[in-house]
């Protein structure tokens, strides 16, 4: 049972890093306060496999992995729990977090959308080479934010049944259609 003073107080990273190894369930530091993860739907989970399946062939033996929403993404003083994350640096087979996260793919739910694009996002902002992607369940839609070699950051769209998710930073396109693959 988690320590309900921590839930409504403010938190260092550290400060929380310590506090949740303790936890016997999974929690996100967003703006300094912790928040409790919410179970996933079933469209939530199909997405997730169908984007680790992909890339988990693509990449057997390679130098990147994708993880599921077990791994944690650790930046801009917040832990952030994505539902895929594509880690490109050092495995390290006891840790907890991703070393080097070149992409985020968030889910996007009716409950949770307005906080991820409000509150995670800057979280995962920081990191220079990141790509965000946000998945809408609920259609075949996907919102991506990619930084460009400048620095500047580019919002860009992919709803269209034959137009793949480019993910260039880690050379690689993934069909739209593929990713929403058994959802109704």
């Amino acid at each position: 049972m988690a320590d309900t003073a921590a839930l409504a107080s403010r938190m260092t990273l550290r400060e929380f890093l310590d506090w949740e190894e303790r936890q016997p369930c999974k929690y996100e530091l967003i703006g300094g306060f912790v928040r409790a993860m919410a179970s996933a739907t079933q469209g939530h989970n199909i997405i997730k496999v169908n984007i680790i399946s992909m890339l988990r062939a693509k990449w057997r033996g390679g130098s990147c992995r994708p993880c599921d929403s077990d791994t944690k993404v650790v930046a801009n003083a917040q832990s952030c729990y994505p539902a895929v994350t594509v880690d490109c640096g050092p495995l390290l087979a006891n840790a907890t977090a991703a070393s080097e996260p070149k992409i985020v793919l968030e889910v996007l739910s009716p409950s949770t959308r307005d906080s991820v694009f409000a509150e995670k996002l800057p979280a995962y902002q920081p990191a220079a080479t990141l790509q965000i992607v946000f998945a809408a369940p609920g259609r075949m839609h996907l919102y991506v934010r990619n930084r460009r070699l400048d620095g500047a950051r580019v919002e860009s769209e992919v709803a269209r049944p034959d137009q793949p998710l480019a993910l260039p930073s880690i050379a690689a396109e993934l069909a739209l259609t593929a990713i929403y693959e058994d959802i109704a």
